[in-house]
């Protein structure tokens, strides 16, 4: 039997909010190690334009680490979606993604121009 590893995120979802299409944004998750343990991860993600950064890795006992999150904001989109994480020996779990990226919306009024 496999020694289990229990991770815990710090936030229950990866909210990126409104984004302005072409601007740059990221969000970090940090994933504390809970156990005695020793626990190895890895991130299943079937969204398109995100990356993840560590997808994977080890975690040692009472250890944390931050993950990267960095989306694509080239073309408008509405974003909700999960990505899943494994932890050997243990339960898997999910946390929801939610982005919006707008085009600006611009309007200025000019009585004249000089």
């Amino acid at each position: 039997m496999v020694p289990q590893g229990k991770i815990i995120p710090n936030h229950k979802e990866i909210n990126f909010g409104a984004i302005s299409i072409g601007s740059e944004t990221q969000q970090v998750l940090i994933f504390r190690n809970m156990s005695k343990n020793g626990a190895l991860f890895h991130i299943k993600s079937k969204i398109e334009g995100l990356s993840i950064m560590p997808m994977y890795g080890r975690l040692g006992p009472n250890d944390k680490l931050e993950i990267q999150f960095k989306i694509d904001t080239s073309y408008p989109s509405i974003l909700k979606d999960e990505i899943t994480i494994d932890v050997r020996g243990s339960k898997s779990f999910q946390i929801p993604i939610i982005a919006e990226i707008l085009v600006p919306n611009v309007n200025i009024s000019v009585d004249s121009i000089d």
